[in-house]
């Protein structure tokens, strides 16, 4: 069960879309992605906090509308513990016009060997009992939300890194333990449009920092997008 709704990454369209010829990748990159199995990172990785943020503006740099988002998350190794707490703020054309939500804090909390799930949107708040498999569902679901064909949907991108190694090793940059793929000015992840990204991941394949710039060719209409995560 998905019950994160994240920002759209950019990245989706731009590793499997697009044409690029098979490259060589060095030894080290390989490596570096080879060592990064979704297990081990789960294990792993049993807190974080991350930040997000998206904004629309026009070729004045008039802002159509913003949207803000905050995620801290903590679970033990062995998948117990589960707490999160997200929260994010909208402005302009990113308020839904049928729920017109400005704010929304989602909660996720252990009490008394149950789980309560707390949603407070605009001020208003409801809370109901969760199980567990549907609270584990939804930490899982930080990570990732679908795995066709490969897993994808959330903070893990090891999965993305490798199986796009071929096409985009030669925009692989491998420093202190951080894998940063990044391209500027291109026009054939978005057809009438050019964009600018960065990301990078960690050695666990967690996504630590993206930047992404979509301009529309025509209007110079703009979107961008920006996150960044610590984990422990």
């Amino acid at each position: 069960m998905k019950i994160l709704k994240f920002s759209p990454l950019f990245l989706l369209a731009t590793l499997v879309t697009g044409c690029a010829s098979s490259v060589d990748i060095p030894d080290d990159i390989y490596n570096f992605l080879d060592s990064i199995e979704f297990n081990n990172t789960y294990q792993n990785v049993n807190s974080g906090e991350i930040e997000f943020s998206y904004r629309e503006s026009d070729n004045t740099g008039f802002v159509a509308g913003e949207k803000k988002e905050k995620l801290s998350f903590s679970k033990t190794a062995q998948n117990q513990n589960f707490y999160f707490v997200y929260e994010a703020s909208f402005t302009g054309n990113q308020i839904d016009s049928e729920t017109k939500i400005s704010s929304t804090k989602i909660e996720l909390k252990g009490v008394n060997e149950e789980y309560i799930l707390e949603t407070t949107n605009n001020g208003e708040l409801t809370s109901k009992e969760v199980p567990y498999d549907q609270a584990y569902s939804m930490m899982n679901s930080i990570f990732f939300t679908g795995d066709n064909p490969f897993r994808y949907g959330g903070l893990y991108y090891g999965d993305y890194f490798q199986a796009n190694s071929h096409k985009y090793g030669n925009s692989y940059i491998l420093e202190n333990e951080i894998l940063t793929f990044k391209i500027k000015d291109d026009k054939t992840m978005f057809e009438g449009a050019t964009c600018d990204q960065e990301l990078q991941i960690d050695k666990l394949g967690m996504l630590i920092y993206c930047s992404e710039k979509v301009v529309v060719d025509s209007t110079k209409n703009c979107a961008e997008y920006v996150i960044t995560g610590n984990y422990n």
